[in-house]
């Protein structure tokens, strides 16, 4: 679009192409194809993305249909060569160029007609259509294309309205006029800039901003020309910065021409206006130029972007100094950045299938070998710096006069140094661009300083390879002029001197100035500089992320691949809580360095703090989760997992020698002073890690105070010791400047380590002469067209994938040595040879987790574009026209990475996080109205001018800002990008590496400029009081993207990274930068928040008004305004502050440094929260009423046995589990619900435990504990709940009893003999080789004992050698006869812990039925126990119940008996027989002792198998030591006892213990007077095994844990149905092996038959006894009288039912407790919890509800029937029918619902579960009987629990 009469603008064409085409739409983008002709011999192709488009516009011109594209970049254009000669007579379609035509000329307008490019067609990408078409081709944006058919339009039109991504297309005929000649006019222009007496005589910036609206498309050339003169006349009016910049910020408002566009706009007048205007505006103070002034290490810089088609102007923007410009202070004008890159700004990188010759041999190297023209000015070549050749930038100079004297480009080079020596190209230019490293801050150091030593070399390695030494007096002059060490002064310098670089180490022991360098530091000699420049600096330690190559590697190296889940897990349960509280989200923001500058962390807690939540200010909301989302989508889609055990640090030598081989040092210090010495066994590794030797084993070690050492910090000391130095292991890597990762993380500790590469030095290329600047330019271009190390990478990736063995293929390994020479292609310029590329892979084929990921959208807030995974390129009809261009298809990984990416939805994600509503109030003119109130006496009015200054100076550098950093000039970036310190772009994808350089770069310059506001805010002048930004790679791999990848810089050569870009790695500046400024700090901010409120700011185009400007004002000037409210509270009583009389605090889930952490009702969070039980009308410090009150605790943290302190404790986030989270609840709730009644979650309840785990100990716990009583004596051994001496006896207890014997002690045994089996089967050979050698030496030897000892106390201390001792495998599978397979007693391994292999839906399962059914299998030994009858439950006093008329199954199998007895001759009579009774009753009170014997059995087996194998949250290791403590001294006396001594002791003791009785019996006597309690200090609970646990203990103890978090445990899940017949999966801690022998000396098929299910496969059955009891007859006969007797039943039952409730009502207590003891389903059991249940009282329909709120937590019955609908705050209204305070109970006791005849009828008449019953004693004796209780096992739980009573079983 041009400038047409003043009404409306028109189309000019400044190029026609007459030659027919196609248009072909595709999903992404569009291509017109254009066929050859007679005079252009060739066909063309133009690439137009979708998101490059602005406009389309649909119209008629000369009664033609046309659609014209307005776009904002230039699009990619292309031609195809087709040798006649190359034909395929098989390619489909065409075999001729004649039949490309015809093809061609098939191409509907939406491509419905696919067409198949020939394989011989090669495609070339160019920079125009045409010489012609060049000259305009990045200038002109605008394409128009004619339709032959004009109906057409329509099919057009449908078209772009069902393609997804294209904008909306308008209706405008615009009128034509003349074409217009683009190529002239801007020559004319140009001519004119450069003509020193017209237009070159104003000021070179001036001349740069008009040459650029021209050069870059905002305006015609004409129309610039046309406003020379009045520009020239402004340049008296104003200096030469405003006008420059008056003119810049035209072609930011200068709007894209549409038909919505005015015409006058594009007036001389109005522009001339416009310009005029802002140059008024323009204020030094306000510029980027103020930061330059500012901060020495800043200097303003043209640059200039060269692509395909166009040279593009920009700036000068502010960059970072380095020698060369620091050197030429005053001729920054004549440098300029250059970058060289594709249309959309990223690096020009072309598929294979593309010839690129034309765009890198012919564009680019004419531009490297000729010179940039800028006004005159002619800027060439000068060099790049390691870095920037990544990035495909370097340094442009043009010459100028210095001291009178002319300097060029080339005299610029020769004052660096003498490079004549250097005979290899990228060498030679690698060297020069030391000159070029951004470096942050210089002091002088004279050479008489500086001493060159020598460098520790062995085998041929240079040890101390660019790591030199610094004193400690020049390093505290370092530390005064580098910013970031004002803070923390860091002892590890990265540094340029001269022609030396590396990095310098502090050794203490130099005296004065001195600078020690190493000759492998030196590379070029001549510099006579003496500025030690600073690059960078071990000022903190940077944090540790995992990446997609690391962990790939550690998969190969062994590491357990569900640790990097539960890392991953870890991180999104951090980010899933941000929004749950204000200070949540503060935290993160902080901890993520966002809005550090803006204080937008503080603004958020000081909202909170007045009651305003950020939650509902969209703005604030949007940062916050957009934040949170990205995380969260580095996370899935580049594995950037961070390793709170890992740290990222400089490498540099031990220059004592005091470290021994493979040790290493690793001090650290936080910016507080605190040192911290890392030790023990750790991985170190650096990037680019792609070998699997590339991650090392090492220690980390301390040194002794007195050594040199001591003195570092935030680094990492290699030892100089060993065959070869440690770092060259590590990728190559040396001590000039690389950082090493040092990882600490134990859950992923490989099994294996393997050895690091040792590839060949590539030697450089040598042209054995001087080298030239056209070598250095030709090697320029041959590393942008030639450089593969991306693609290599990701290849690598893929390939690592695909093959079994991961990255120890040999592909890989090649692939990884390719990759190692790609890295040193920039130094030896020796390109890698890529025909050696591996083949042996599914090129088509990539894991899901290399997919695109999907786009973030920014309409209205952050949201994901749903897009499915399998790549839809194989139906696009634009990439069907690329014949060699394949589609990709993508595979689910079953790597680790493939669970890792699939492990996270990200758009569940970010719909989780919104899980609040969010209001639409004005928040910041809330908080204004609090600051305004709160200041009533402050007068500030007078700053409202300063204010506005202030807000213009802001909106201008984040204009700067917004359109500097844009991917496209012409779409700037949304404020919420800046703000939030991400750029997405339009696309939205997943950011390469050039973006996430730009990333970088934008948050540094962002901080920067808010930096600066809140200065002349607080201070009314800016200052440099900040730390420089210095900073580093947050990643350094390659990007993944899917085609031609990217990649991200990777530190090499100990370069550095321009300072001032860091991500993660910002300095402590912002952070630590105190506020408070000025005595009118409060004025000013109140001044500016008033007008960021109150007043509009600037527009942008497209954008609309800023807004951020009033966030930046509410953080300062609430932090002023609370500051003046603490200093009038020294003189006068404020009143509490508040927004809003009726506004409630804020509550929620608050993470202090982001671990749970409880928020108060005060809002204090340094106030601890007291837990529930705590908040009761008892006193822990009162003093009892009588003894029996005063061993009584009342709540969990008054004399708290070991259960309540580890109840209590506090767990770090990362160790947590729910039920662990110290976090508050709604104000609508009494406790977290984990997933009562749902389907269980997959979060762990406890910190590693896993939650199958911890349902079966509460279900075995249910089924163990039935009535506990409160004691007052702190329990011997410290843990309650255990069994009294007066234990009741009951057979449901004995049944349980040796139930519990049979899942821990018998199974083990079971297990244990079949460990037997498989040592003595030979099946193994390897292992029983080693078990039979070991005993043979030792039986040799004598050793025996000794051997056995020292085999018990490895296995105690050292859990990892159990599984390789005794490799696990199923019980179930192994045959206990031969050691080997067998078919599994169930016909399928369905359980790996049970004896039958039975199937279960949940752990343990298995193991309860098969306990259950092998006590229903002892026949004639506890027929009772079997059936549950006790003497004493006969429950004669109670009315009729429905199992009357049933005969006693006892009675009726004594009677059997009896009769049995009578029909034997001679029996006695039993109506006589006086032993029945008697023996009876003995069997019956002898009961007690066996049911107490059982249950110490139990117990002590419990107790030994937590101690060896500690369950959380009990201590580890305390157990453990201890008991091999015990058996050490047997250990060293069974070294000195011979066999003879042995057998003399024992035989002596066996003699005494026979005969001694008299004696034994004396000594009893005098320890029962002396020492009464002697027994239990011989028992091993309360000695040896004190403090561990039993598993009713360790459950109480979870249960405990649930509750003092607010969070109680939920129900075991039900399985539904019967379990799955399928097999279990079996892991290595199922089934495993010994070395290289087979699990179970079994092949893999053998196993998996066994495991599999067999129909046919029969139950292991023997005895005529069962036969007969299977016999098909007797079965059908049986069913038949069963069914009958069971209908019958039923009736009955029924019956009697009803009559229950007539007899309620007439008054029958009996009958009332029966009622509701059957539901009417057994779902309605499952209805109720974790705060309510279902009960009743009396009879009557109620609830028992919990409430932990209350001042004194309760236990409540109501019967009000709306109690489940109504919130925690409402119930506290109700008035309940009793409430007993927890601290009040002193007994539970479980009662049933019927008696035992009953409960067997109704659950086998009706098969229905009975709802039982809980009897609750006060202290005072007052009993409280509930019944009817579903959840009757779950409200046990939860009242034992919740107190600070110590329990005792009963």
């Amino acid at each position: 679009m041009k400038q047409a009469p003043i009404d409306r603008l028109a189309f000019l064409p400044t190029y026609s192409d007459i030659r027919h085409g196609s248009l072909v739409l595709g999903g992404k983008s569009l291509v017109i194809f254009l066929v050859k002709t007679g005079i252009q011999q060739h066909y063309a192709r133009i690439d137009i993305d979708y998101s490059s488009i602005d406009s389309i516009i649909t119209g008629k011109t000369r009664n033609r249909s046309t659609v014209s594209f307005t776009l904002l970049q230039a699009p990619t254009f292309s031609t195809f060569e087709l040798a006649e000669d190359e034909n395929d007579e098989n390619d489909p379609g065409f075999t001729s160029s004649n039949h490309f035509d015809n093809a061609m000329s098939k191409l509907s307008l939406e491509g419905r007609t696919p067409m198949v490019m020939p394989r011989s067609a090669r495609r070339i990408r160019t920079c125009g259509l045409n010489m012609n078409h060049q000259v305009v081709a990045g200038s002109c944006f605008v394409y128009q294309v004619f339709l032959v058919d004009p109906n057409d339009i329509n099919l057009i039109h449908d078209t772009l309205d069902n393609t997804h991504g294209t904008p909306a297309w308008l209706w405008n005929p615009a009128p034509e006029r003349r074409r217009y000649d683009f190529y002239t006019e801007f020559h004319n222009l140009v001519t004119e800039l450069a003509n020193p007496e017209g237009a070159g005589t104003m000021p070179f910036g001036v001349l740069y901003q008009l040459q650029r609206l021209a050069q870059n498309g905002l305006l015609s050339p004409k129309a610039v020309k046309e406003l020379i003169p009045p520009v020239k006349k402004l340049c008296k009016q104003f200096n030469r910065v405003a006008l420059a910049e008056g003119i810049r910020e035209l072609s930011k408002i200068l709007p894209q021409p549409g038909p919505d566009v005015e015409a006058k706009m594009f007036l001389v007048s109005n522009l001339i206006d416009i310009i005029k205007k802002k140059a008024t505006m323009f204020k030094m103070q306000s510029s980027e130029y103020a930061h330059a002034d500012l901060y020495p290490h800043l200097i303003m810089v043209h640059k200039v972007t060269i692509t395909p088609t166009a040279t593009y102007l920009e700036g000068p923007d502010v960059d970072v100094q380095n020698r060369v410009t620091r050197k030429h202070p005053n001729n920054a004008d004549y440098f300029m950045r250059v970058t060289f890159a594709d249309e959309d700004g990223q690096p020009t990188h072309l598929p294979h299938y593309i010839n690129g010759s034309e765009i890198y041999q012919k564009r680019f190297a004419n531009v490297l070998n000729g010179s940039i023209n800028v006004a005159g000015r002619h800027f060439v070549i000068l060099g790049w710096s390691h870095s920037s050749l990544r990035t495909r930038q370097c340094w442009f100079a043009a010459p100028f006069v210095q001291q009178g004297h002319l300097v060029s480009a080339r005299q610029v080079i020769q004052e660096l140094g003498d490079f004549s020596a250097i005979r290899c190209p990228a060498k030679c230019a690698a060297r020069i661009g030391q000159t070029f490293s951004d470096s942050t801050d210089t002091i002088t150091i004279e050479p008489n300083f500086v001493k060159f030593i020598p460098d520790i070399e062995r085998n041929g390695r240079v040890f101390s390879d660019g790591v030199g030494q610094i004193s400690l007096s020049i390093l505290q002059k370092v530390w005064k002029e580098f910013r970031q060490s004002r803070r923390s002064h860091a002892t590890i310098v990265q540094i340029r001197y001269q022609g030396s670089k590396g990095i310098l180490a502090l050794n203490p022991k130099l005296e004065g100035d001195s600078l020690q360098l190493r000759k492998s530091m030196d590379k070029f000699p001549g510099s006579r500089d003496a500025t030690l420049e600073i690059c960078g600096a071990s000022y903190k330690k940077l944090p540790m992320y995992m990446n997609r190559q690391l962990i790939k590697i550690l998969e190969d190296m062994g590491s357990r691949p569900t640790a990097f889940i539960d890392l991953q897990d870890q991180v999104v349960r951090k980010l899933s809580f941000i929004t749950t509280h204000p200070i949540n989200a503060a935290r993160f923001l902080e901890q993520n360095m966002i809005g550090k500058a803006a204080r937008v962390s503080r603004l958020i807690r000081a909202m909170n703090s007045i009651n305003l939540n950020f939650y509902d200010d969209k703005f604030l909301r949007d940062v916050v989760e957009m934040a949170a989302i990205l995380q969260v989508r580095d996370l899935k889609h580049r594995a950037r997992i961070p390793l709170e055990k890992g740290v990222t640090l400089y490498g540099t030598i031990d220059e004592t020698g005091l470290l021994k081989e493979r040790e290493i040092y690793v001090p650290t210090r936080d910016v507080g002073g605190k040192l911290e010495v890392l030790t023990g066994k750790c991985m170190v590794t650096r990037s680019l890690a792609l070998h699997p030797g590339d991650v090392q084993l090492v220690e980390a070690v301390a040194v002794p105070p007195d050594s040199p050492l001591y003195k570092l910090h935030n680094c990492v000391v290699f030892s100089q010791q060993g065959e070869r130095d440690l770092p060259s292991m590590l990728s190559g890597g040396d001590l000039d400047g690389d950082l090493y990762n040092v990882i600490f993380e134990p859950s992923i500790w490989p099994k294996k380590q393997f050895d690091p590469a040792d590839y060949a030095r590539v030697p450089a290329v040598d042209i054995g002469r001087p080298v030239e600047v056209k070598d250095m330019t030709d090697f320029f271009l041959t590393f942008m067209e030639t450089d593969q190390l991306g693609y290599i990478c990701n290849t690598h990736l893929q390939v690592a994938d695909q093959m079994a063995d991961g990255t120890l293929n040999p592909s890989c390994l090649k692939l990884a040595e390719m990759a190692s020479t790609a890295v040193d292609f920039s130094k030896t310029g020796v390109a890698v040879d890529m025909s050696q590329m591996p083949k042996d892979f599914n090129r088509r084929a990539k894991p899901d987790f290399m997919a695109s990921a999907p786009r973030l959208i920014m309409q209205g807030g952050v949201s994901i574009e749903n897009l499915a995974m399998i790549d839809d390129n194989e139906n696009d009809p634009v990439s069907a026209l690329d014949p060699s261009s394949r589609p990709t298809t993508y595979y689910r990984s079953q790597k680790v990475l493939g669970h890792l990416y699939r492990n996270i939805d990200e758009t569940k994600f970010l719909q989780d996080i919104r899980h609040r509503h969010a209001s639409d109030q004005s928040l910041m003119k809330r908080a204004w109205s609090y600051c305004n109130r709160e200041t009533k006496t402050i007068q500030w009015a007078y700053q409202l001018e300063i204010a506005r200054n202030i807000r213009a100076a802001y909106e201008s550098h984040l204009i700067d800002t917004l359109y500097q950093f844009a991917p496209n000039p012409r779409d700037p970036l949304s404020e919420l990008e800046v703000f939030a310190g991400t750029i997405l772009g339009k696309s939205g994808d997943m950011p390469n590496g050039r973006v996430r350089q730009y990333n970088m770069d934008m948050k540094a310059k962002a901080d920067r400029d808010v930096q600066y506001i809140v200065e002349w805010i607080l201070r009314d002048e800016p200052r440099d009081d900040s730390a420089s930004d210095d900073g580093y790679e947050e990643d350094y791999y390659p990007d993944d993207d899917d085609d031609v990848q990217q990649y991200n810089y990777i530190p090499d050569d100990g370069d550095v990274l321009g300072a001032g870009y860091a991500e993660d790695y910002m300095g402590e500046a912002f952070e630590d930068m105190p506020l408070g400024g000025t005595d009118e700090a409060l004025e000013r901010s109140l001044a500016c928040f008033y007008v960021a409120v109150n007043e509009s700011g600037m527009v942008v185009p497209k954008l609309g008004p800023l807004k951020s400007f009033a966030y930046v004002a509410a953080a300062v000037c609430l932090q002023e305004v609370e500051k003046f409210r603490e200093m009038a509270t020294q003189n006068c009583s404020l009143p509490p502050s508040s927004t809003d009389e009726t506004m409630s605090i804020n509550k929620g889930l608050v993470y202090k440094d982001m671990h749970p952490h409880g928020y108060n009702e005060n809002n204090n969070l340094n106030s601890p929260l007291r837990d529930p039980a705590a908040q009761n009308s008892y006193n822990p410090r009162h003093t009892p009423s009588n003894a029996d009150e005063a061993g009584r605790a009342t709540s969990l943290q008054q004399d708290p046995t070991l259960s309540h302190e580890l109840a209590t404790q506090t767990i770090p986030l990362k160790y947590a589990g729910a039920a662990q989270m110290k976090m508050a609840v709604s104000k609508d709730e009494d406790v977290r619900d984990l997933g009562w009644g749902q389907a269980p979650s997959p979060a762990p309840l406890i910190g590693g435990l896993d939650n199958e785990h911890v349902w079966m100990l509460i279900r075995r716990f249910n089924k163990q504990t039935y009535h506990v009583k409160e004691i007052i004596a702190p329990p011997p051994g410290g843990l309650d709940m255990n069994v009294a001496d007066q234990d009741e006896f009951s057979p449901d207890k004995l049944r349980s009893s040796v139930e519990r014997l049979y899942m821990t002690v018998i199974i083990s045994l079971i297990g244990s003999g079949k460990h037997v089996a498989r040592l003595r089967s030979w099946r193994e050979t390897r292992r029983t080789t080693y078990f039979a050698s070991a005993y043979a030496l030792a039986w040799i030897l004598d050793m025996i004992m000794p051997l056995i000892l020292t085999t018990v106390i490895v296995l105690i201390v050292y859990p990892p050698a159990r599984p390789i001792l005794f490799p696990p495998a199923p019980i179930a599978i192994v045959d206990g006869s031969t050691g080997g397979v067998k078919k599994p007693k169930a016909g399928v391994l369905g359980s790996t812990d049970s004896a039958t292999g039975a199937p279960e839906h949940y752990k343990g399962e298995a193991v309860e039925s098969e306990a259950s059914h092998f006590v229903n299998g002892i026949a004639h030994v506890a027929l009772s126990s079997a059936v549950g009858k006790h003497p004493a439950d006969d429950r004669g006093a109670e009315d009729a119940a429905p199992s009357d008329s049933v005969p006693d199954p006892s009675a009726l199998v004594k009677g059997a008996a009896s009769a049995r007895a009578t029909a034997h001759a001679g029996s006695t009579n039993h109506d006589h027989d006086k032993a029945k009774v008697p023996m009876e009753t003995a069997i019956w009170n002898k009961t007690r002792p066996v049911l107490h014997g059982i249950n110490d059995v139990s117990d002590t087996f419990e107790r030994f198998a937590n101690a060896l194998s500690p369950v959380p949250p009990f201590p580890r290791d305390t157990a453990r030591f201890r008991l091999a403590a015990v058996i050490a001294p047997l250990l060293a006396v069974s070294l000195v006892t011979s066999n003879y001594m042995f057998m003399k002791g024992l035989s002596f003791g066996v003699g005494f213990g026979f005969f001694g009785d008299p004696v034994i019996q004396r000594g009893v006597v005098w320890l029962n007077k002396n020492y009464p309690n002697w027994p239990q200090l011989l028992e091993i609970r309360y000695t040896l095994l004190k403090g561990v646990p039993t598993n009713a203990q360790l459950t109480l103890t979870l249960l405990r844990i649930g509750e003092a978090n607010h969070a109680p445990i939920p129900p075991p899940p039900r399985g539904e149905g019967a379990p799955p017949s399928a097999p279990t999966d079996l892991t290595t801690g199922d089934l495993d092996s010994h070395d290289a022998d087979a699990p179970l000396g079994a092949s893999p098929a053998e196993i998996a038959a066994a495991a599999t299910h067999d129909p046919s496969h029969p139950h292991e059955t023997t005895g005529n006894d069962i036969d007969s009891a299977k016999s098909h007859a007797h079965g059908k006969k049986g069913a038949r009288i069963l069914g009958f007797f069971k209908s019958s039943l039923r009736t009955t039952v029924e019956t009697a039912i009803g009559a229950d409730k007539l007899k309620a009502k007439v008054g029958s207590e009996h009958a009332k407790s029966r009622l509701g003891a059957i539901p009417h389903t057994n779902h309605d059991a499952l209805v109720s919890g974790p705060t309510d249940f279902r009960a009743r009282y009396n009879g009557k329909k109620g609830h028992v509800y919990l409430s932990t709120r209350a001042t004194i937590p309760c236990v409540s019955f109501t019967t009000n029937s709306g109690i489940e609908m109504i919130g925690a705050t409402e119930r506290e209204t109700l008035h309940p029918v009793w409430s007993i305070a927890v601290a009040d109970i002193s007994e539970l006791k479980k009662v049933g619902g019927f008696g035992w005849k009953t409960r067997l009828v109704v659950g086998w008449a009706l098969d229905k579960e009975v709802a039982d019953g809980l009897e609750i004693v006060e202290r005072s004796g007052k009993v409280w009987r509930i019944t009817a209780v579903p959840l009757r096992d779950e409200l046990f739980n939860r009242v034992v629990s919740m107190g600070g009573q110590k329990w005792e079983s009963w």
